[in-house]
């Protein structure tokens, strides 16, 4: 995994997730066993959740990826995505115990002043937003989601992209952790509940502030936004939602999207009518 010789290191680091898959397999067949009060022949030797203490922190320092962003090697596979790709594998595997894993990369690196180190931060806790449950999601989200709403406007597009990147896995997998009230200051002791604005706000706010960005973390934008529709759901029919005072604007920034000459780049103009086509889904039932 450490391998000067970068195909060695993602051929490494494939291994360790390819492991880790047939283990929660395993895992998968001794509950379907028990389930059937049968003895399963086969046996877990836990090798992932023994090793993970030494792989998980070296996973994390090899999605630094140093290399300047260029705009037409998007698709080639490096080290970095290797991990990223073996992080994701690992949280569904050990669930919420990996926060704990990665909590020291993220408090030194989150909000680095070194953009690489920053983007490996955030991509990292995107990796695990699969695997771990909402309410570990709610022990953090006050405290990460600002910086991330920070990162969205970041001088360095790979962190722009990577935020967007985690907008959207929070929207696909925890929503709801989104829909909390933030704590601010009251300036009026008698403030109505009803002035209050949930965390979910700022985050839409500030990311359909972003739709003017470059193709590159514009098109992440627009699957975000797709993933915001596809985790919606639940709220479908209602009257009003919390989406429902934001629904407008991210229609109108989504048209714009599809008109943008650089539409063509990075399926930006695609993913934003696929957006819109998911996210209309969601019209409140009120709306004239």
């Amino acid at each position: 995994m450490k391998s000067e010789y970068s195909n060695i290191a993602i051929h490494a680091i494939d291994f360790w997730g390819t492991i880790c898959e047939k283990e929660s397999k395993i895992l998968e067949d001794i509950i379907l066993f028990e389930q059937l009060e049968e003895k399963s022949k086969i046996e877990s030797k836990n090798y992932i959740k023994i090793s993970s203490k030494v792989l998980i922190p070296l996973l994390c320092e090899l999605l630094i990826d140093t290399e300047e962003f260029d705009e037409f090697e998007t698709g080639s596979w490096k080290v970095s995505d290797a991990s990223t790709v073996c992080i994701s594998i690992f949280a569904k595997h050990l669930g919420d115990p990996v926060f704990e894993l990665i909590f020291d990369f993220l408090n030194t690196h989150l909000d680095s002043e070194d953009s690489d180190s920053k983007e490996a931060a955030v991509t990292c806790f995107g990796a695990i937003l699969e695997g771990i449950s909402t309410e570990c999601v709610l022990n953090y989200i006050q405290q990460i989601i600002p910086l991330i709403i920070k990162h969205l406007k970041d001088k360095s597009i790979k962190v722009r992209n990577s935020s967007a990147y985690v907008i959207g896995r929070i929207f696909q997998f925890h929503l709801e952790s989104l829909f909390i009230y933030i704590s601010e200051e009251k300036e009026n002791e008698n403030e109505n509940e009803n002035d209050k604005i949930l965390l979910f706000d700022p985050v839409i706010e500030v990311l359909l502030d972003c739709f003017d960005d470059e193709p590159y973390p514009a098109s992440t934008i627009a699957w975000a936004i797709q993933s915001l529709a596809i985790g919606g759901k639940a709220f479908q029919d209602k009257e009003t939602t919390p989406i429902s005072k934001h629904f407008i604007e991210i229609v109108r920034s989504l048209l714009k999207y599809t008109e943008r000459a650089d539409g063509d780049k990075h399926q930006l103009r695609y993913l934003s009518y696929e957006a819109l086509i998911l996210i209309l889904h969601l019209a409140p039932s009120g709306l004239s």
